[in-house]
C-alpha cells in the first residue's frame, strides 16, 4: 500500500494525543498522534486495492449524467452510487501501516505558520463509503518529529477543520550495475610493447653442459646467465 493525499485537501483534526515515546534504555522523546478525517473521491480506494472501488460502487447512468450537465461542478467520480454491499458493509477497517510519511499543515496565507511533520507513521485506518462518490477517510499520523512549540500550535487546532497534505516516503530504485570499463592498453596505440630484460633476482645462470645456442658449456655449468626462457630451451637441448 501506498497512501498519500496530494496537494492542498480539507480535513478535520479529529483528536490530538501527545504522548512520550521511548529511545533507547533510558532516553524519552516528545510524540504526538493525530488522528484525522478526510473526505475524498472515492478513487482514493484504489490506493489500498485496486478492486475495492468497484466492489463497493457501481456506474450510475442517469445519476453520472445529471453530474455532467452542472456546469462549474467538478464530477466527484465516474460510480458515484454504492452497490448494496457497499451499503451492507458500512465502516471498513483496513489494517495496515505506512511509515517515512510526511504530514504538512497549511495555515493563513503567508505560510509562515505552517506545520511540517516529518517521519510519521501512517496506520489505523477506517474507510466509510458515502452515497455519491466520496469515502471518508480516518487515518492515525505519530511522529516524534516534535517540540513544545508544534505541541501547543497541534492542541489548538483539535476539532478544528484544517488544509492538508500526507506525502508517502520517496522510492529508492537501485542503481543499475554499470559493465566494468575497458582498460588502456599500455603503449601508444598501433605499438607492440617491447619485453624488458629480467631484473637480475629473475635471471638464472646456466647449470647445463650446453649453452642456449647448444654449443658446450666450458666453464663447467654455471657461468652463463641465463633467462628462465632460454634455460627451458637448454634444458630440452640436453634430453
Amino acid at each position: 500500500m501506498r497512501f498519500e493525499i496530494a496537494g492542498k485537501a480539507k480535513a478535520k483534526l479529529c483528536n490530538v494525543k501527545i504522548q512520550s515515546h521511548k529511545m533507547g534504555q533510558k532516553h524519552t522523546v516528545p510524540a504526538v498522534a493525530l488522528r484525522i478525517m478526510a473526505t475524498m473521491s472515492n478513487t482514493v480506494l484504489t490506493q489500498f486495492d485496486k478492486l475495492l472501488k468497484g466492489f463497493l460502487y457501481e456506474k450510475n447512468g442517469a445519476a453520472a449524467a445529471k453530474q455532467q450537465v452542472l456546469d462549474g461542478v467538478e464530477v466527484v467520480s465516474d460510480m458515484p452510487q454504492l452497490r448494496e454491499a457497499g451499503s451492507k458493509l458500512g465502516e471498513l477497517h483496513w489494517k495496515d501501516e505506512q511509515t517515512g510519511s510526511t504530514l504538512h499543515i497549511y495555515q493563513g496565507v503567508t505560510g509562515d505558520g505552517n506545520i511540517k511533520l516529518r517521519d510519521g507513521k501512517v496506520h489505523g485506518f477506517k474507510l466509510v463509503p458515502k452515497e455519491g462518490g466520496t469515502t471518508q477517510v480516518f487515518f492515525t499520523f505519530f511522529t516524534t518529529d516534535v517540540d513544545a512549540e508544534i505541541l501547543g500550535e497541534l492542541a489548538v487546532l483539535h476539532q478544528h477543520d484544517i488544509d492538508i497534505e500526507l506525502s508517502a516516503p520517496e522510492i529508492v530504485k537501485d542503481k543499475p550495475l554499470l559493465p566494468d570499463e575497458p582498460q588502456e592498453p599500455t603503449g601508444a596505440p598501433g605499438n607492440v610493447t617491447k619485453l624488458q630484460k629480467p631484473a637480475a633476482k629473475d635471471q638464472l645462470k646456466n647449470p647445463l653442459p650446453v649453452n642456449a645456442d647448444g654449443s658446450k658449456n666450458e666453464g663447467g655449468g654455471g657461468d652463463e646467465v641465463l633467462t628462465p626462457e632460454q634455460a627451458l630451451a637448454a634444458s630440452h637441448a640436453t634430453s
